[in-house]
């Protein structure tokens, strides 16, 4: 209940995704805000399957440094909104444990 208050009134794009897959478990409004799809579009699909990562190699090479060193700060990629139109985005990740 706290994790809800805290997390969907979030002005950010949030998500948690595995990380073996990309599949998102969770999305803030910000995010639906942001990439035009809906939370129920979006949870239990993956960010490939979707498209969002304009170029996938950027995703690889993020999931490799999360695999590595538990987290990654500010890394410039773009992203593929439900619309098709592209932006740039500004992300970090941590791993954690649900």
């Amino acid at each position: 209940r706290r994790y809800r208050f805290a997390f969907q009134p979030t002005v950010g794009a949030i998500n948690i995704n595995r990380l073996r897959d990309g599949v998102y478990v969770d999305c803030s409004r910000g995010f639906v805000e942001t990439t035009g799809y809906s939370r129920e579009e979006v949870i239990g699909r993956s960010s490939l399957e979707l498209a969002i990562w304009v170029d996938p190699e950027v995703r690889a090479a993020m999931a490799q440094t999360l695999m590595d060193h538990g987290q990654c700060r500010d890394i410039e990629a773009r992203f593929r909104k439900k619309n098709g139109e592209i932006m740039w985005g500004l992300f970090s990740a941590s791993l954690m444990e649900l």
